[in-house]
């Protein structure tokens, strides 16, 4: 799971910086922002499953867990962001972005079952 998150964030990178040199800072926060909005969840919860790995009882009960608090805490973030910050987001590269964190995680699983 550690790998998911460090291709998460390289990713997240790298678009975050094809957003700046394309379209400037405004869709480069926009977008960073979207990704972060999935990817600070994902990390906590990767951390909670990372603490409870030991036992497989609470390796189940730390990934329902997990996975609950991934799921609230992206949409506290989205709603908090879309609250505080709705006139200066760009909502295009915000849900690109949304999208691309989400998404990082299936093709890096994918790629581990399938070679590389």
């Amino acid at each position: 799971m550690k790998k998911v998150i460090s291709y998460q964030l390289v990713v997240i990178a790298c678009y975050a910086l094809g957003l700046y040199l394309v379209w400037g800072q405004v869709a480069a926060v926009s977008g960073l922002a979207g990704a972060l909005s999935y990817a600070i969840p994902n990390m906590v919860a990767v951390l909670i499953l990372s603490l409870f790995s030991i036992n497989p009882v609470m390796s189940y009960a730390a990934f329902m867990v997990a996975e609950g608090l991934k799921i609230t805490l992206a949409a506290v973030m989205m709603l908090l962001i879309m609250y505080f910050f709705h006139t200066q987001i760009m909502w295009l590269p915000f849900i690109i972005g949304l999208i691309i964190s989400s998404h990082i995680v299936f093709i890096v699983f994918w790629k581990l079952n399938h070679g590389e």
